[in-house]
């Protein structure tokens, strides 16, 4: 076993929290004084360090970890404490993360939830909306914890002939997901781990600016439905302001007389 592999045992403070290194792989610490008590350090790209415990649940059988969280979370003495009572349930039969009371939701569900606490703008929760409709038909209603990295990679991998749609799709799924982890659902994002199998895909971002030929076509264009009575002033003169200032559609809109300086102008 290589020593990256080892799991090493120290009292666990801040001290050595700042001290120890992270290293190619994920190593653990174990605690000397409260045992199932640990460490677990992560490499980078994420080069976390995240509280631990792991015991057999009732005493018996294979051991199980749950994550208490991280660093920048939890002081040493917190999480210290949060683990006595993680490993006094786990020695008692139960799992400290499991919520058996609860109907493990869909990421269907979790983007409705997602999109009232954060509240999004009415475009995007309704672009949200219909990434998972489309493109995430495959996850929308399956439990989030039936959601594999497998088969996260597998869906996306597919998606190299649209590969835009598929790498924005993956952004709304890694967020409900994200959001399953913070309640308690699943103990890991599959996502998150899923990314570190593939490579995504080169998505450039839409242009927002005309440019050279486009911009040429536009104005000609622009000038020969007006030339032919196709524009009214109004709508004219809201392009023109549109062109000249860089003002968004909806501000424009709700522009006002007083809002102009002429004085300044």
């Amino acid at each position: 076993m290589s020593s990256a592999r080892k799991s090493l045992k120290h009292t666990i403070s801040e001290n050595l929290i700042q001290q120890i290194p992270h290293r190619d792989k994920t190593y653990f610490i174990r605690d000397d004084k409260l045992r199932g008590f640990g460490l677990k350090v992560l490499p980078s790209p994420s080069r976390q360090k995240n509280f631990i415990v792991e015991a057999r649940l009732g005493g018996i059988g294979k051991s199980i970890r749950r994550t208490i969280g991280s660093i920048q979370r939890y002081s040493t003495k917190e999480a210290r404490k949060i683990a006595e009572d993680y490993l006094q349930k786990i020695h008692n039969n139960i799992d400290p993360k499991k919520r058996t009371s609860d109907k493990v939701p869909t990421p269907d569900e979790l983007l409705e939830s997602h999109i009232k606490a954060k509240q999004l703008r009415e475009k995007t929760a309704k672009d949200y909306r219909q990434s998972m409709k489309t493109t995430l038909a495959k996850f929308a209603n399956k439990p989030v914890d039936q959601i594999t990295a497998i088969s996260i990679e597998k869906w996306y991998l597919k998606g190299k002939q649209k590969p835009r749609a598929t790498d924005i799709a993956f952004s709304v799924l890694k967020t409900t997901l994200e959001r399953a982890k913070s309640l308690n659902y699943i103990e890991e994002n599959p996502a998150s781990k899923a990314s570190q199998l593939f490579k995504r895909y080169p998505v450039k971002k839409r242009g927002l600016v005309l440019h050279g030929e486009t911009l040429t076509k536009f104005l000609s264009s622009f000038f020969h439905l007006n030339q032919a009575g196709a524009l009214n002033e109004t709508m004219r003169d809201w392009i023109l302001l549109k062109l000249i200032t860089g003002v968004r559609s909806n501000e424009s809109k709700l522009l006002l007389w007083k809002d102009v300086d002429e004085k300044n102008k």
